[in-house]
């Protein structure tokens, strides 16, 4: 009878994390964004490589994800007025990132960007391996 009295309480466990982590399910799939690593020509050039228009429901994950190119690979996001009118002051772009993600050592993840919980408005996540450096233009909205 023991082993039935464990069963049962691990049951109403198992309901019960379930009910609670309820609340972080959002209603609709998540946005993954992937740019592999066929898609860059490999110039180092200041010109936007791409817009990404992002249209998002309310709390909709979005995630944008990019290769590991080299020995270094960094994706630092900015507001793109505030990177318009830093670019060439380092300490201000610093203060002013939104999100960033760098590997040093190739593990076979992507970079990624969680844009989830960022207002709309245009972005500008700026890709800079040891062979590429690509600004990318986000531009988010949601849906009312």
């Amino acid at each position: 009878m023991p082993n039935v009295m464990k069963l049962i309480f691990l049951i109403l466990l198992m309901q019960l994390s379930l009910i609670s982590s309820a609340q972080y399910v959002t209603a609709k799939d998540p946005i993954v964004i992937t740019i592999n690593k066929d898609s860059f020509s490999f110039k180092k050039d200041e010109k936007i490589y791409c817009n990404l228009p992002i249209d998002r429901s309310n709390k909709q994950i979005v995630m944008l994800l990019l290769p590991i190119l080299g020995t270094n690979s960094y994706a630092t996001l900015y507001k793109l007025q505030d990177y318009e009118r830093n670019k060439k002051n380092p300490e201000v772009l610093e203060y002013l990132r939104k999100r960033t993600d760098s590997k040093s050592i190739p593990d076979g993840q992507p970079l990624t960007l969680n844009l989830t919980s960022l207002e709309d408005g245009e972005y500008i996540a700026i890709y800079h391996t040891d062979i590429v450096f690509a600004p990318i233009k986000v531009i988010l909205s949601t849906k009312r």
